[in-house]
């Protein structure tokens, strides 16, 4: 059985043979208790009657011990155990409850009353006294290699019972797993010295395959009271006290001791090597993807990475949370002391399995099979970073995010110099990446970029580790981080509802009549508030594993190598002063994730953890690169991401260096000069993105482009390129304004229409109230709320998107003096100025919902009256007022501004300004009346079939052979480059002038002048 010293072989005994001898015990064999006892005069006795050879010649164990010397010891250590009858230690036995309560049936009942603990206990308590009188510097030679001869004595007769099963009494042999476990746990508390003498002992001395038969069932023993934890028995609700602190975790933190003990024996073989060879270290696929849960769950480390508070950590445990937070709020949540807890609870977890992880990647014998779970943990999770996936089927987030942990602290200290950066495109790559989007490159163009890769030597630790971190963070963090912001919404949501339906209960409730409405808003009410209790719950799961300062830590150590690695990838000099106009092919063939959870986890890390974002420079430079380089995405989202980043974390930057932070992002040197015309041209082609949700996706990407141009009028560099860029003559221009001013149209719409609907449901409502009409007022209501969450969804953004255009009309109007764009922007302003002055702003006056939907008439009429006086200068503007046929007349606009200084209270210099304006626009009115009267008979083939206007410039459509007048098709495709008529693409140097029905409307419109002309004439010889 020793096989790693030969000097022992000799006692590989058949046991067997021994139990049947019992009855013939020998009287020397019982003197065995005195190698043991505490009295080293005895031991001289041993050796004078047990030991055949020369005693004087220095070395007993030149001559081997002869058979009845081996078989008298042995036999009678048998004798000693064949006594043991069960201890009964009631302090032992309250402990061995106590983990009961944590495990469960799973571990035995009243322990240490068996046969069985008392077997292990003498046979461990025999081995420390001899192990101590062994290490006794005091002690004679002689006397060392008696006891160290029955050290071996003792462990085989322990492997003999263990391995073989063969005892001198009927043992339970799964007692004799929970016993040791027991003995281990209460060395490791109180005297780990003897601990780790026994396992470097047994690691240095026993063959691996007995050293795998001692500890293999141990080890599964553990795996088994890790899966039967009930985690949340954990935190005692009634004390919010954490119970037994020593038995929380004690599967996980035994075996990281018995493991880290186990290294540190100079043994080849040792307990480290017996871990990976059980038979379900690796993680077995079962074939679908949707099993992943039950596949981590079946592998040896799954149910210790799935420890937690909350089971499977996805897992909705309402009752548990409720009896923990009670209705303490989502704002005070993190300042209570059981969140404290689960915080260290989950470092007490992590740590361990940091330490045990690390243990098992630094030895080269299990290097591979440690990162092969590692990466098959990963893929047996995949769906986890899909937006949908089921929940029940996968790992949940306290095994993710346990896993994260421990990966990313690993590669941290990866140098990148030595890493890999052709490895996802290789054969020998470990990842699946068929499935997942890449940020610019085609699947059909995959394959061959990646036949141009040489496969090279095989990857190393440095790197896999490093991809392993990133590919975690993807199914663990990004996740989760998403799961939280969409929980949040829901919950901030469900809270506005509930206020509701608590105000409508509580105004029945305080009429005092009991009624029907009284018990059903009350109904309404509870079930509200049931609903939102889920939500809250699981938000606070979520707050619980992602607000966890230790795991955002390391995290943010890996950051800035992050971002060095993605610059690398787009090119060598990227990090430096270099903006290549395309990336690497090697950055187009990335997962596209790889940049949205950097900048995804970048948010979290500086804003919701406070952690300085000034010390990450390689991803401040990343972020510099990728504002002016939207091109190098294939997804228009992912650029639109960034840009969300940047002015989410600079609008929450508290400190003047954080500020500069952000600036220097889209002010760099290299960055500043082309970030304008960048994001305008983005402003543009964000119109159509091809996701279903494309039309609301571009108004919250445009309020960020907002923010920035907001920004930059701070910076004089920065807004005089801003005016250069806008008074330009590009297309790109025509096309910017001309959205600018489509947005801020249909937003107008949107809540000047809602607030005018609205306010007359609300009238609606109240009359049917009181007439008692309750089945048509109910209808009603719905249709009220409808309303009113439209007008609260886009009244912001009215604002900002009106700011801007009010601020481009003011240091940049030569564009909007182009009379496409100017004729589109009289148009609106027109339109909505006689909607919201008097005398139809009685139309919006409401004793509750101006308030409640933040509905400010008067600022929008001032916005709009500020817009008309930025262009006032250009008498050009006043004709495109005056052409405005739907809104403007003079006595209609006369009326306005009246009202206005009469019911709206506006004098000074913005009433003056804007009267002037008025009466010029008024003229050319006149002088437009007389000049466009053509009459009614106007020929069909000279009308405009979209505008309905006569074609001054008519042109062909090639697309759907159309004929139309050019402005009228110029202003649509300067939002969509489509065919109005069968969406087909369309430019306009596509557009085929019509030169002979041009001519022909030219002609007839000069005979009806002239026409008018002798008709005045005539009409004034007559008078």
């Amino acid at each position: 059985m020793f096989a790693s010293n030969g000097e022992y072989c000799v006692l590989a005994t058949n046991l067997s043979q021994l139990y049947d001898l019992r009855g013939k015990t020998s009287q020397e064999s019982s003197k065995f208790e005195e190698v043991v006892s505490e009295n080293l005069d005895l031991k001289p006795r041993f050796l004078s009657n047990y030991l055949v050879g020369d005693e004087d010649n220095g070395n007993i164990f030149n001559n081997k011990p002869d058979s009845v010397l081996k078989e008298s010891v042995l036999e009678a250590y048998l004798m000693k155990l064949s006594l043991c009858k069960g201890r009964g230690d009631i302090r032992d036995g309250t402990i061995g409850e106590e983990i009961r309560t944590f495990y469960g049936t799973t571990f035995t009942e009243s322990l240490t009353s068996t046969v069985e603990y008392d077997v292990c206990r003498t046979i461990f308590d025999d081995f420390t006294k001899l192990s101590g009188t062994w290490g006794n510097d005091f002690v004679d030679h002689g006397t060392k290699e008696i006891v160290n001869f029955c050290r071996f004595v003792v462990i085989e007769v322990f492997s003999g019972i263990f391995v073989h099963h063969i005892s001198p009494l009927p043992l339970n042999f799964m007692k004799l797993s929970d016993a040791m476990i027991y003995i281990f746990h209460e060395k490791k508390v109180s005297d780990e010295k003897q601990l780790r003498d026994w396992i470097d002992f047994v690691s240095a001395n026993v063959s691996e395959d007995y050293l795998k038969g001692l500890f293999k069932p141990i080890f599964m023993k553990l795996r088994t009271l890790a899966i039967d934890a009930k985690c949340y028995r954990h935190i005692n609700f009634t004390n919010m006290k954490c119970m037994n602190k020593d038995l929380r975790w004690l599967p996980l933190i035994l075996l990281t001791r018995l493991i880290i003990l186990g290294a540190e024996t100079k043994s080849r073989f040792n307990l480290v090597d017996v871990l990976c060879s059980m038979e379900n270290f690796k993680i077995k696929f079962l074939g679908n993807s949707n099993h992943g849960y039950y596949e981590c769950m079946a592998s040896y480390l799954g149910p210790f990475f799935s420890l937690g508070i909350f089971e499977n950590g996805d897992t909705e445990r309402s009752p548990e949370l409720k009896k923990m937070f009670g209705d303490v709020g989502i704002e005070r949540v993190e300042k209570n002391d059981v969140f404290t807890q689960i915080r260290n609870s989950y470092d007490e977890i992590r740590e361990n399995l940091k330490c045990l992880t690390q243990v098992l990647v630094c030895k080269p014998s299990t290097r591979k099979a440690t990162t092969r779970f590692l990466v098959d943990a990963i893929g047996a999770n995949y769906c986890r970073g899909k937006l949908q996936y089921s929940r029940k089927d996968n790992m949940g987030s306290s095994f993710t995010t346990n896993l994260v942990y421990v990966v990313v602290y690993l590669a941290a200290k990866v140098k990148l110099e030595r890493l890999d950066y052709n490895y996802l495109a290789k054969k020998q790559c470990a990842f699946d990446l068929k499935d997942l989007t890449r940020i610019n490159m085609n699947e059909s163009a995959i394959p061959q970029y990646c036949e141009t890769i040489e496969e090279g030597e095989e990857v190393t630790f440095n790197s896999l580790i490093f991809y392993i971190a990133l590919f975690a963070i993807h199914i663990g963090y990004a996740g989760l981080i998403n799961d939280y912001n969409t929980t949040k919404r829901e919950y901030e949501y469900l809270k506005k509802d509930l206020n509701k339906h608590r105000a409508a209960f509580d105004k029945h409730r305080g009429s005092g009549i009991v009624s029907g409405d009284l018990v059903t808003t009350y109904m309404s009410y509870k079930l509200m508030e049931e609903q939102s209790s889920v939500v809250k719950y699981t938000l606070v799961l979520q707050m619980t594993l992602l607000h966890d300062l230790n795991i955002n830590k390391v995290i943010y150590s890996l950051m800035d190598k992050w971002g060095m690695y993605l610059l690398n990838m787009i090119h060598p000099d990227a990090k430096l002063n270099h903006i290549p106009a395309q990336p690497n092919d090697m950055f187009k063939n990335l997962p596209e994730f790889m940049v949205d959870d950097l900048l995804a986890t970048f948010q979290l890390l500086t804003t919701s953890e406070k952690l300085a974002s000034s010390s990450l420079v390689f991803v401040q430079r990343l972020m510099s690169v990728l504002s002016v380089s939207p091109q190098y995405f294939r997804a228009p989202f992912t650029y639109a991401k960034l840009l969300e980043v940047i002015v989410q974390c600079w609008s929450k930057a508290s400190s003047s260096v954080s500020q500069q932070y952000y600036q220097q992002i889209l002010m760099s040197p290299g960055v500043c000069n082309k970030i304008t015309p960048v994001l305008i041209k983005y402003y543009c082609d964000v119109e159509s993105t091809g996701a279903d949700t494309e039309f609301y996706d571009k108004f919250n990407i445009r309020r960020c482009i907002h923010f920035i141009f907001e920004r930059f009028r701070e910076s004089s560099s920065q807004k005089g390129m801003l005016v250069t860029a806008m008074n330009g003559q590009s297309n790109e221009i025509q096309r910017f304004a001309n959205i600018v001013i489509s947005d801020v149209s249909y937003l107008f719409d949107e809540v000047v229409g809602g607030m005018k609907k609205a306010v007359k449901l609300e009238k609606e409502i109240a009359a049917e109230t009181a007439n008692s009409n309750e089945a048509d007022s109910s209808s009603r209501r719905l249709q009220f709320e409808e309303v009113k969450r439209g007008v609260s969804t886009w009244i912001y953004t009215l604002a900002e998107s009106l700011d801007l255009l009010k601020k481009l009309t003011e240091y940049a109007h030569k564009i909007f003096l182009d009379q496409l764009i100017g004729e589109q922007l009289a148009a609106l302003m027109n339109y909505n100025l006689t909607e919201l002055s008097p005398p139809n702003h009685v139309h919006f006056e409401s004793p509750t919902l101006v308030k409640e939907l933040n509905f400010e008439g008067r600022n929008l009429v001032t916005k709009i009256i500020t817009v008309y006086n930025c262009l006032s200068m250009a008498d050009v503007f006043s004709k495109y007022v005056a052409a405005d046929e739907r809104s403007f007349t003079p006595e209609k606009f006369a009326v306005i501004l009246k009202g206005l200084k009469e019911q709206m209270n506006f004098n000074g210099a913005i009433h003056e300004k804007f009267s002037a304006f008025v009466k010029n626009a008024s003229v050319h009115y006149a002088l437009k009346i007389e000049d466009e009267d053509f009459g009614e008979e106007i020929p069909e083939e000279f009308i405009d079939p979209i505008m309905g206007n006569i074609m001054l410039d008519p042109v062909l459509l090639p697309t759907s052979g159309q004929i139309c007048d050019r402005k009228t098709i110029i202003t649509s495709l300067l939002t969509v480059q489509k065919d109005p008529f069968n969406r087909q693409e369309l430019t306009s140097d596509q557009l085929v002038p019509q030169d002979e029905l041009r001519v022909k409307v030219e002609n007839w419109i000069c005979e009806m002048r002239a026409a008018k002309a002798a008709k005045l004439v005539a009409d004034q010889e007559m008078e």
